[in-house]
């Protein structure tokens, strides 16, 4: 079956998500984390739900870990937030910082955290966030990529523990890694290319193509759905989850 123009990933805000097996990650105290996204009011929010997770990293235990979730788009005051959660290399919460008027109904934006391992900050279509609030800060500053590796769930929380999390809820875009901090003028470049920039080479005012270590482009390479084509961690349908595939695969793009 040849299928064209497919560039995004609708996950239904229930059961559909993809995740990685335990692998190296290739990053750990020094980081960019870059979402294309789009939230929607898919399906129906759980009362109980009050946050959407979006992409978690972690290991058996906190070592290392991102966790990127949302308020709920249901119309909410807060609807705009994101939080972002990091653990250090012992295990212990580091930083959770909320990230205000990032995510718009309906409306794709490019989100992109930073880890400089000292400071977490965030950017929302490449404009540096600076209304954002410092929930909890602590523990001693250095991730770590654990021996045994980390699981990256991108829709989903990979163990229910924490405050109320579901789902993501809304369509996935491309997503990119670095094991560096992207430098502010170099988002403009990459965000107006949009899917169509390639993040593997330089251009323009982007010149990290050297440090990027993990791009996923959900949707725009079906079948394989979860392809890394920046190194090897593949995505696949999350177990127990609902099979995530070409039903999920839409056009649409920022």
């Amino acid at each position: 079956m040849t299928v064209t123009n497919i560039v995004a990933l609708q996950l239904n805000g229930e059961d559909e998500f993809l995740e990685s097996l335990s692998l190296p990650m290739g990053f750990a105290n020094l980081w960019t984390m870059s979402f294309w996204l789009k939230p929607t009011q898919f399906l129906p929010e759980p009362l109980s739900s009050d946050h959407r997770v979006l992409a978690h990293l972690r290991a058996s235990t906190r070592r290392g870990e991102v966790l990127i979730w949302g308020a709920r788009i249901e119309g909410a005051k807060y609807e705009e937030e994101i939080y972002v959660e990091l653990g250090d290399s012992n295990g212990a919460r580091m930083r959770i910082i909320r990230f205000n008027s990032v995510q718009k109904r309906n409306e794709w934006r490019n989100f992109s955290c930073v880890w400089d391992g000292t400071s977490l900050i965030a950017y929302d279509q490449g404009l540096l966030i600076q209304d954002m609030l410092v929930i909890q800060s602590g523990g001693n500053d250095t991730m770590d990529d654990p021996a045994g590796g980390r699981i990256l769930r991108v829709g989903g929380l990979i163990e229910d523990t924490g405050p109320s999390l579901a789902s993501w809820s809304g369509i996935v875009g491309h997503i990119g890694v670095w094991n560096t901090e992207i430098q502010p003028n170099e988002f403009g470049t990459l965000i107006s290319g949009g899917f169509g920039f390639d993040l593997l080479t330089n251009s323009g005012t982007y010149t990290s193509s050297a440090t990027l270590v993990h791009w996923w482009k959900p949707g725009d390479d079906f079948p394989n759905v979860g392809r890394d084509y920046a190194g090897d961690v593949t995505l696949t349908s999350g177990t127990n989850a609902t099979a995530t595939g070409i039903n999920n695969v839409i056009t649409d793009n920022p």
